[in-house]
C-alpha cells in the first residue's frame, strides 16, 4: 500500500510539474506574441476580457463609467469621444488630444503609425506631459496602457482628473480635495438632512446633489418635496437636471450608488468637481457681466460722454463770455480783465469735470 501511495504521490507531483511547465510555456508564448511585429492585434483574447468584466468589482465599474463620461465631456469639444476607456486610449492619439483640450497647450506631434512602437511613443509623450505638470505617475507605464490594462488606465485618468479638475480648487485657504469638500459643506449647510463629511456615503441619498443644484438654481428643483428615504428619486432628479440644464454629463447611474455599501470616492469626487466648475464658472461670468458697463464701455457710450462733456463746458463758457462783453459795453469795465476772469472760470469748470470723470 505504501508503494501505491508513493506512486500516486509521484504521479501527482509529475502532474503538478507538467502543469507548471505548460503554464510557463503559455506565458512565454504570450510574450512572444507581444514581441512579434503584428500590427493588428495587441489585446488579450476576447474570452479573457469578457470574464474580467464579469468579475469587475463595484468600484471599478463606477470609475470606468464616471471617467469615460468625464473624458467625453472634454473630447466632444474636439468632435470625438471614447466608448471603451482602456481600448480607445491604447494608441495614445485620443489621450494626447484629451490633454490638449483640458490644458489648452499643444503636445509633441503624435505618431500616426499603427505598430506597437508608435503607440508606445504616443502614450509616452502623454505621460511625459503629465509628469511635466508636477504629477508623479507611480507604476504607470506606456506598455500597460498600450496593452489595455484597465486598472493602470483608470489610474492614469484619475491622475489627470486630479491634476486638471481638482488640484486647482481653492476655498478659504484649502485646496484640492479638502477645498472641494469645504465648498460642498458651505453650499449645503442650510439644507435639512444634508451632512457632507466625505465623498462616498454622504452622497448616497442624493440630497447632497439636489442641494448643490437648488443652492445655485432654485428654480430647477423643488427641494421641499424631496424625501431622504427615496434616494433613487433624489439621485435621478439631480442627475437628469444637471445633464439637461447645467451641461453636466451623467457620470453615474443612481442604481450604482444606492446598490453599493460605499460608493467609489474617486467617482463621486469627479462628479462633484463638475458641479463645482459649472457653478463657479457661471458665478464668475455673472460677476464679470455686472462689471462690464463700468470697466469696458462701448464706443457709442464714449461718444455720448464726450458730447455731453463738451456741451456742459461750452454752454456756461459762452454765457460767461457774453456776460463779459455786456458788462464791458455798459459799465466800461476793461475787456482784458473780463477775458481773464472768463478764462479762469473756464479752467475751473474744466478741472471740475475732469475730477468727476
Amino acid at each position: 500500500r505504501g508503494g501505491g501511495k508513493g506512486g500516486r504521490r509521484s504521479r501527482a507531483g509529475d502532474s503538478s510539474f507538467q502543469k507548471q511547465a505548460r503554464s510557463k510555456d503559455s506565458s512565454h508564448a504570450g510574450m512572444d506574441h507581444y514581441d512579434s511585429q503584428q500590427t493588428n492585434d495587441y489585446m488579450q483574447p476576447q474570452d479573457d476580457w469578457d470574464r474580467d468584466l464579469l468579475l469587475d468589482p463595484a468600484w471599478e465599474k463606477q470609475q470606468r463609467k464616471t471617467f469615460t463620461a468625464w473624458c467625453n465631456s472634454h473630447l466632444r469639444k474636439a468632435g470625438t469621444q471614447i466608448e471603451n476607456i482602456e481600448e480607445d486610449f491604447r494608441d495614445g492619439l485620443k489621450l494626447m488630444l484629451l490633454l490638449e483640450v483640458i490644458s489648452g497647450e499643444r503636445l509633441a506631434k503624435p505618431e500616426r503609425g499603427k505598430m506597437r512602437v508608435h503607440k508606445i511613443s504616443n502614450v509616452n509623450k502623454a505621460l511625459d506631459f503629465i509628469a511635466s505638470k508636477g504629477v508623479k505617475l507611480v507604476s504607470i507605464g506606456a506598455e500597460e496602457i498600450v496593452d489595455g490594462n484597465a486598472k493602470m488606465t483608470l489610474g492614469m485618468i484619475w491622475t489627470i482628473i486630479l491634476r486638471f479638475a481638482i488640484q486647482d480648487i481653492s476655498v478659504e485657504e484649502t485646496s484640492a480635495k479638502e477645498g472641494l469638500l469645504l465648498w460642498c459643506q458651505r453650499k449645503t449647510a442650510p439644507y435639512k438632512n444634508v451632512n457632507i463629511q466625505n465623498f462616498h456615503i454622504s452622497w448616497k441619498d442624493g440630497l447632497g446633489f439636489c442641494a448643490l443644484i437648488h443652492r445655485h438654481r432654485p428654480e430647477l428643483i423643488d427641494y421641499g418635496k424631496l424625501r431622504k428615504d427615496d434616494p433613487l428619486t433624489n439621485l435621478n432628479t439631480a442627475f437628469d437636471v444637471a445633464e439637461r440644464y447645467l451641461d453636466i454629463p451623467k457620470m453615474l447611474d443612481a442604481e450604482d450608488i444606492v446598490g453599493t455599501a460605499r460608493p467609489d470616492e474617486k467617482a463621486i469626487m469627479t462628479y462633484v468637481s463638475s458641479f463645482y466648475h459649472a457653478f463657479s464658472g457661471a458665478q464668475k461670468v455673472s460677476q464679470d457681466s455686472k462689471l462690464l458697463p463700468h470697466s469696458a464701455p462701448g464706443p457709442l457710450a464714449n461718444v455720448q460722454a464726450s458730447f455731453l462733456l463738451s456741451l456742459s463746458l461750452f454752454l456756461p463758457s459762452s454765457f460767461f463770455f457774453a456776460l463779459s462783453f455786456s458788462l464791458s459795453f455798459f459799465f466800461s469795465i476793461p475787456l482784458s480783465f473780463l477775458s481773464f476772469l472768463s478764462l479762469c472760470f473756464f479752467l475751473c469748470l474744466l478741472s471740475f469735470f475732469f475730477f468727476l470723470s
